[in-house]
Parts: C-alpha cells; structure tokens; sequence
C-alpha cells in the first residue's frame, strides 16, 4: 500500500498536462511499490543467508574442535599404550633379576 502522502491528487481532467502528470505519478507509484517489496525481500533473503553463513562457521569450528579432540584421544591412547608395555617390562626384569637369587660379578685380573 502506498503512503497516504504519495497518493496524487486527482487530474484536473480539462488539462491534458495534468491527466499526464497524474498518469506519470500511478506509474512511478507502482514501480516504487514494486521496488519496496523487492528490497524487503531480498532483505529478508540476505537475513536467512546470513544467518546459514553463520550457522556454517560455527559447524565448521565445532569440527575443527572434534577434530583436534580426536587426535588428542588417539595420542594419548598411544602415550597409555607405551606407557602400559613399560610397566610390564619393567615388572618383568624385576622379576627375573629376584628370582634367581645370584649375582654376577665380573672377574678381576
């Protein structure tokens, strides 16, 4: 709807001019009308993409995070791995230098 303070006054139908003008002023009406509905529109359009831009960059960051946790879970896994192997080699020679119960003393010259 076009605002009450753009609506022309009637022609004065006598005057060619005038009824030309008034023409001129319905048709001026109806393009800007159209534009103003276009610019909400696409107005509302940018809105909604941006808004998906920043929904992206968000999944995007909470990717790169899962990501970087990921790789944090398997070095650390691994570190457990290694860290288990030590220990059990550790127990074993532990063992096996008790058990016995003999020293080995290397001779003297």
């Amino acid at each position: 709807m076009l605002d009450p303070q753009l609506h022309p006054i009637p022609p004065d139908t006598s005057c060619q001019q005038s009824v030309q003008i008034f023409e001129q002023h319905k048709m001026l009406a109806e393009e800007y009308l159209r534009v103003q509905t276009e610019m909400t529109y696409l107005s509302h359009h940018m809105e909604k993409l941006s808004e998906r831009l920043s929904l992206t960059a968000e999944q995007q960051n909470e990717e790169e995070q899962v990501r970087r946790l990921q790789n944090e879970k398997e070095n650390l896994l691994q570190l457990h791995h290694n860290l288990k192997r030590q220990l059990e080699l550790l127990k074993r020679q532990r063992e096996e230098s008790s058990s016995d119960g003999w020293v080995v003393v290397p001779h003297l010259t």
